[in-house]
């Protein structure tokens, strides 16, 4: 996880762009049939990822990330407002959106980081 540095950034939640560990893919959040979704997107040049406006394009990549309890972390897209980063009950189903009220696990929790203070894991909680 990368933290996205905005100039008035909440003191409650934290940008954070997502992304897999040593490649140029990112989480984003996108609309499709009138519902936000989760896709993996190829950046080519992670130089872009570093600032860029609130009403850029690039905003499909934020999430805000908000820690509570014992590194208890949700992760609400920026661009669409009370969506969450979620999992289900079941094992093996994929990773979605969801709002606060669907029966889906909202919440992670931070594992490790390494050195340079960037997450490396997380896990459901």
């Amino acid at each position: 996880m990368s933290t996205y540095v905005h100039p008035a950034a909440s003191t409650e939640a934290r940008p954070v762009a997502l992304c897999i560990k040593d490649t140029n893919f990112y989480l984003s959040c996108h609309m499709k049939d009138n519902m936000p979704t989760l896709h993996l997107e190829l950046v080519e040049d992670k130089s872009t990822m570093q600032r860029f406006s609130a009403d850029s394009d690039m905003v499909r990549f934020l999430f805000y990330t908000r820690l509570s309890g014992l590194n208890i972390t949700t992760f609400m897209s920026a661009r669409y407002p009370g969506w969450y980063i979620s999992t289900a009950e079941e094992d093996n189903k994929p990773v979605e959106m969801c709002t606060e009220t669907d029966s889906r696990y909202r919440t992670f929790q931070i594992r490790s980081k390494n050195s340079l203070g960037h997450l490396q894991s997380f896990t459901f909680a």
